[in-house]
């Protein structure tokens, strides 16, 4: 396991201390699958910057536990998790994980 936000409230990484930052609004927190989780309103996100454990260029795997109030538009895509590369082409170090809604399904991808 490289990075670790179980967002007990704060922001903390606590397994390679890659600490995020609140963006566009204030903390939120709720209760979680386990203690604490962070609580976003769609326009909410925290950044974790470019750290050098994240950039990665293998295969990874990324757990995450979601819980949706809402669904985008049909069509529409939220990210649950991304990281875009600070480099194009071969090489490049973005990953994501975003859900989308498929005529009323919600769909990972």
């Amino acid at each position: 396991m490289i990075s670790w936000w179980p967002a007990e409230n704060d922001t903390h990484d606590i397994v390679s201390h890659n600490n995020g930052t609140w963006q566009s609004g204030g903390p939120g927190y709720t209760a979680g699958e386990v203690g604490q989780s962070f609580s976003f309103n769609g326009g909410d996100e925290v950044r974790i910057g470019n750290p050098a454990s994240l950039k990665l260029t293998s295969a990874l795997t990324i757990d995450a536990w979601i819980q949706p109030t809402s669904l985008p538009s049909s069509g529409g895509l939220m990210a649950v998790l991304s990281k875009w590369a600070q480099s194009a082409g071969a090489g490049s170090d973005a990953y994501s994980l975003w859900v989308q809604n498929s005529g009323g399904t919600l769909q990972l991808f």
